[in-house]
């Protein structure tokens, strides 16, 4: 099935685009009161088994409620400091993916990020802006969906590319279509529950015939 001239992707950030593995983990360790450490391959060990941050503070660390409140207040205020946000790096193949999408499809970046200021410079020190429309960011104000419908226009052929069930979650909201990538930490069962359109690794594995793929499955059973 051909797809139409005039279509958008929409492609989630942190987990999709780049790595922030070691700045979260850099700000996890730094609000850690206690003295049982974690070194980085545990902690993502346990974040992979599907453990929630919460669950990390309160059955691992073993933290009172007062500590918790702390540590949560903590990390909202702290995990897009320009220091932190320095230690991200671009997940493999997602250059290509940008540069190769732009020259057929309108590109937004969507992010839950609490601020646009750290969004836009990385894009610019990547390199990265000019493959984007829109750089949609929610500022902790609005749904991933509100923000996408404050912006554009959705249509049937669109598509939105991410590595959380929320991302998913959003697609179906607004009747598009969805691809997942492993590259962040939801588990694929998780996945497989909110049911999206396609799993693939990475982005390096999106292409206009994958796109063409779910545009034709998608006519056939509607």
């Amino acid at each position: 099935m051909t797809l139409p001239s005039d279509k958008n992707l929409y492609v989630d950030f942190d987990g999709t685009l780049i790595d922030p593995s070691k700045r979260l983990y850099r700000l996890f360790s730094e609000l850690n009161p206690t003295s049982r450490k974690i070194s980085f391959s545990e902690y993502w060990d346990l974040k992979n088994t599907g453990l929630t941050q919460e669950s990390l503070l309160t059955d691992i660390l073993r933290l009172n409620p007062r500590q918790v409140t702390n540590f949560k207040a903590g990390w909202l205020s702290e995990i897009e400091n320009p220091e932190l946000l320095a230690l991200d790096c671009p997940l493999p193949g997602a250059e290509n993916f940008l540069s190769k999408l732009s020259t057929y499809s309108d590109l937004h970046l969507v992010t839950a990020r609490q601020s646009s200021i750290g969004v836009e410079k990385q894009l610019a020190d990547l390199g990265w802006s000019r493959f984007f429309k829109n750089v949609i960011v929610t500022l902790a104000k609005s749904s991933k969906e509100e923000a996408i419908k404050s912006r554009t226009v959705p249509r049937a052929a669109d598509i939105i590319v991410g590595d959380t069930c929320e991302d998913i979650c959003t697609g179906k909201a607004l009747d598009i279509l969805t691809v997942a990538v492993e590259t962040g930490h939801t588990l694929k069962s998780a996945f497989e529950a909110c049911s999206p359109d396609a799993i693939i690794p990475s982005v390096s594995m999106f292409d206009a015939s994958l796109w063409e793929q779910l545009l034709l499955r998608k006519h056939l059973t509607n």
